[in-house]
């Protein structure tokens, strides 16, 4: 069992409903990998790139402010805003555990999806584009058989597998 669980997972059971609190203020309806990683992490960030502040997007976009500045400049803004999403939950309780990790993750993954870098750009995008589709897949009955649970998970696996082997493709372009 890693530190995590055993100091603060939601397998100890006295932290669950302490969870449960702490991700309700935020509009998470469930403890569960949909609800907590899918939505409140991945889709709601993907939401939060399409629509960056305009301060943000004009600094982003102004090509008189080099590279090296308007990336510092992006990682001080997300810092900031991540810092402030931190202060406002419960010390030491999962959100203010949540925030510290994407205090380290979250400014690479901005330039990468915001920035201009020509490598890191296309990766991202293809990461996006992927998790996108294989939600959309799953969550499409004509394209995953919901009527038992060994059918569900067979397509679950196909739909993660393709969607595997694409973004391996797409990788491996991109690096190449």
């Amino acid at each position: 069992s890693s530190g995590i669980n055993a100091e603060y997972g939601v397998r100890n059971t006295e932290n669950l409903a302490a969870i449960r609190d702490e991700l309700k203020a935020r509009r998470v309806a469930s403890v569960n990998v949909y609800d907590i990683v899918i939505d409140f992490c991945l889709l709601d960030s993907f939401d939060d790139l399409d629509a960056p502040p305009a301060s943000l997007t004009s600094v982003m976009s102004n090509s008189w402010i080099s590279q090296s500045l308007r990336k510092s400049m992006l990682s001080t803004a997300v810092w900031g805003m991540i810092s402030s999403k931190s202060g406002k939950s419960k010390p030491g309780g999962f959100l203010n555990k949540f925030y510290k990790i994407m205090s380290s993750l979250t400014p690479a993954l901005a330039w990468g999806f915001l920035g201009d870098d020509a490598t890191l750009k296309p990766i991202c995008s293809a990461i996006r584009t992927n998790v996108i589709s294989a939600l959309n897949k799953i969550f499409d009955e004509t394209q995953t058989n919901y009527s038992s649970v060994e059918s569900l998970s067979a397509d679950l696996y196909s739909i993660l597998f393709e969607c595997a082997e694409d973004l391996n493709t797409q990788l491996e372009l991109a690096l190449s």
